[in-house]
């Protein structure tokens, strides 16, 4: 890939600390219990990438067709990946997605 920042590379991590920040130029997201993720494209390359910098391209087919339909032809998204079983999210169900056999 020829991108500025090329996989393995970090997610962002929370940080634990005594008091929020607050001001316009904070942003927060919820913790969904799921997968924290990496996306890198780069023209039709998609790679999926984990918090250990392994890859999760392979167990998460669907989301790299979603992620193809995006217009832009680089990017690099920071997020989490979950699974949704009925009203809640499934931690479970996540962790069944990767114990998928290797494809021969």
């Amino acid at each position: 890939m020829a991108l500025p920042i090329k996989p393995p590379y970090p997610p962002m991590e929370a940080l634990s600390v005594d008091k929020i920040p607050t001001g316009n130029s904070w942003r927060y997201e919820p913790k969904w219990d799921g997968f924290r993720c990496l996306a890198f494209k780069d023209g039709k390359n998609i790679e999926l990438q984990s918090k250990k910098g392994e890859s999760l391209s392979r167990y998460f087919p669907e989301l790299i067709a979603a992620l193809r339909r995006l217009k832009a032809k680089k990017y690099l998204l920071d997020g989490e990946i979950i699974i949704r079983s009925g009203s809640r999210f499934s931690f479970d169900d996540l962790l069944q997605r990767i114990t998928l056999p290797k494809a021969a």
